[in-house]
Parts: C-alpha cells; sequence; structure tokens
C-alpha cells in the first residue's frame, strides 16, 4: 500500500442501524465532522426519547445519569464499580459534548475519514449501552409516534464546511 493511502472502514454494518441513517449521507459524501457531529446529535435525541428530558449537551448527560438515582442506569448500581461504571458514562457523554461536539460546532474543523471512523465507532458504543440502559424516564417524551430522521441542505454555513452544508433535523414530530 502506498503511504498516504486512506483505507475507509465498511461503517454499516458494524453500526446501530439507526445511528447508521443519522450519519450516512455526511460519511458517505466526505462530510467527516458532520458526520461526527450528526452522529452526537443521534445519541441526544436518543438520550430524551428515552428519559423525556428536554435539556441539551452537559446538562442533558447530568440529568440523565447522575445523581443517586438517575433516569437512565447502565448498571444496577449496587457496588462501588457499578456506581463507577455510571459515573465513568455520565464523564464521558459530558467530555463529549465538551471537547467534541462543541468546537465542531462553534469553530471550522476539518475532520479525517479516521478521526470520524474512531468517534463514531465510539459513539455506537454509547448507543449500545443507552440502548441497554435502564430507567425510570418517560419514554416518549413529546407524544411521538416515531422519529424520521433526515437532511435538509442549507447554503448557509458553507463557506465553513468548503460547500454545500447538510444538517440533520427531526423531520416528523408527529403527535398522537
Amino acid at each position: 500500500m502506498k503511504e498516504g493511502t486512506t483505507i475507509m472502514l465498511d461503517l454499516e454494518p458494524r453500526l446501530d442501524p439507526r445511528l447508521w441513517a443519522a450519519i450516512a449521507n455526511a460519511y458517505q459524501t466526505g462530510n467527516y465532522t458532520t458526520a461526527i457531529l450528526d452522529s452526537i446529535h443521534f445519541i441526544a435525541e436518543l438520550i430524551r426519547e428515552k428519559t423525556g428530558l428536554e435539556a441539551d449537551g452537559v446538562a442533558l448527560a447530568g440529568e440523565a445519569f447522575g445523581g443517586p438515582n438517575p433516569k437512565l442506569k447502565v448498571t444496577k448500581l449496587q457496588t462501588d464499580s457499578d456506581k463507577n461504571v455510571q459515573q465513568g458514562i455520565l464523564q464521558v457523554l459530558q467530555g463529549i459534548y465538551q471537547a467534541i461536539r462543541n468546537p465542531r460546532s462553534h469553530e471550522k474543523y476539518s475532520d479525517s475519514v479516521q478521526d470520524a471512523e474512531a468517534s463514531i465507532l465510539f459513539m455506537n458504543y454509547l448507543v449500545t449501552t443507552i440502548n441497554k440502559a435502564t430507567g425510570h424516564g418517560n419514554r416518549a417524551p413529546r407524544n411521538r409516534r416515531g422519529v424520521v430522521w433526515g437532511r435538509i441542505s442549507s447554503e448557509a454555513g458553507a463557506e465553513m464546511s468548503g460547500g454545500r452544508r447538510s444538517e440533520l433535523r427531526i423531520l416528523d414530530q408527529s403527535t398522537g
């Protein structure tokens, strides 16, 4: 293999299908920073769906996974190890918002395919962890029948991304 050659992973079969749907367009068109952001937005929406919370970012992670009786429990919270794992997931999520999402949302970034793949595969681990979490949150926070992920192209911010920007949006917020 020549030096500088990039090998792309076949991410689709490795990811939760809903996560793949959220990032596929950006990833497949080489918008790796957008794909990373889309994966984080997907995680936030998943947490909101499972808990009924309206918060975002660090506050969302804290409200969902923090405190003595968190809305989402990734362990039984019976042993010190259980409590450490719960606290660790909380801190990882808060760190993702602070160190990955926020800078990319406010500054110009150009992530490589390797950055995207590493980030998205880790986000998939978090999606799996959140899916397995138990809790006492409202599982249908906005009386949704379903969430349809899609892309709305935007010319705004095109200079920042070097071209046409595509934003992840919830297209269907139907009420029952």
